[in-house]
């Protein structure tokens, strides 16, 4: 039953969620606000935290998957940073898809079923 002023999504917009949770590490502050900015203009992100080099969160897709083509477009001029770790665990509550992809050393493994 729906109530007046509440937005209630169909069911079936749920089921095209893809949830995400990032783990970003890095030494160059320069390289991190690049990413972080990057991931807020890109995506909806959420429950974002940060402890010294570190910074994590979540953040949403309309898709199911792994946000390939556009990670790697963003890690592509991020290559000279060695310090640069990233690590990104997708999942999809209405599939049981479950996946992780990580770039270190200038490049991506993954992906990686859990």
């Amino acid at each position: 039953m729906r109530r007046s002023g509440t937005f209630e999504p169909p069911l079936s917009d749920l089921h095209t969620v893809c949830c995400h949770r990032f783990c970003l590490r890095t030494e160059d502050l320069t390289t991190r606000r690049r990413v972080v900015k990057w991931l807020f203009l890109h995506f909806t992100v959420y429950d974002y935290r940060t402890s010294g080099p570190e910074c994590r969160g979540c953040f949403t897709t309309a898709r199911r998957g792994f946000p390939a083509t556009a990670f790697r477009d963003l890690t592509y001029g991020l290559r000279g940073d060695e310090t640069l770790c990233i690590r990104v665990i997708s999942y999809d509550f209405g599939s049981l898809y479950l996946e992780q992809h990580c770039y270190r050393n200038g490049q991506w493994s993954g992906p990686r079923r859990l």
